[in-house]
C-alpha cells in the first residue's frame, strides 16, 4: 500500500473495496456495478406480459364458444334423432332447445317430414326426410 492511498483503493478485489470504502465513508473511484431493472426494461416486461395475458384470454374464449357449440349441436342432432324415429308432429321445447316438426303428405306414397330445432339464439339444425309410406297401412 502506497503512502497516503486509501485502503480502499488497494483492495484486490472490487467487492472487498466497494465495503472498505464504504465503512471509512470515502468515495470509491471504481465504477458502481449495476443493480436491479431500469424502469424501462420493468415496463416493457410488464406489457409484455399484459399482451400475452389478452392472447392467453382470448383464446380460452374462443375455446368455450366452440365447446358450447359443439355441446348444443351434439344435442340438437341427438334430439332430430329421437323425433324423427317417433315420427312426432308439433312444437315444444325441450332442455333449451325448441323444436318445430311438420308432416306433409306429398303423394298416396311419400310422406315430408320437416324439423327445425333451435336455440334462443337462432335455428341450430334444420331437416328434411321424405319417407315411402305402404298405402296398406
Amino acid at each position: 500500500v502506497m503512502a497516503g492511498a486509501s485502503p480502499c483503493h488497494a483492495a484486490m478485489d472490487r467487492p472487498t473495496a466497494q465495503r472498505l470504502c464504504r465503512r471509512q465513508g470515502v468515495s470509491s473511484s471504481l465504477p458502481r456495478a449495476e443493480a436491479g431493472f431500469s424502469l424501462v426494461e420493468v415496463l416493457a416486461a410488464l406489457t409484455l406480459a399484459a399482451m400475452m395475458l389478452v392472447a392467453a384470454f382470448d383464446t380460452f374464449g374462443t375455446l368455450a364458444l366452440v365447446a358450447d357449440r359443439q355441446v348444443r349441436s351434439t344435442a340438437a342432432r341427438n334430439l332430430a334423432r329421437v323425433l324423427l324415429a317417433e315420427g312426432v308432429t308439433g312444437q315444444d321445447r325441450l332442455e333449451g332447445l325448441g323444436w318445430q316438426a311438420t308432416v306433409e303428405q306429398l303423394s298416396p306414397h311419400l310422406v315430408r317430414r320437416d324439423l327445425i330445432i333451435s336455440a334462443p339464439n337462432g335455428p341450430i339444425l334444420t331437416l328434411g326426410q321424405f319417407d315411402l309410406v305402404d298405402p296398406a297401412q
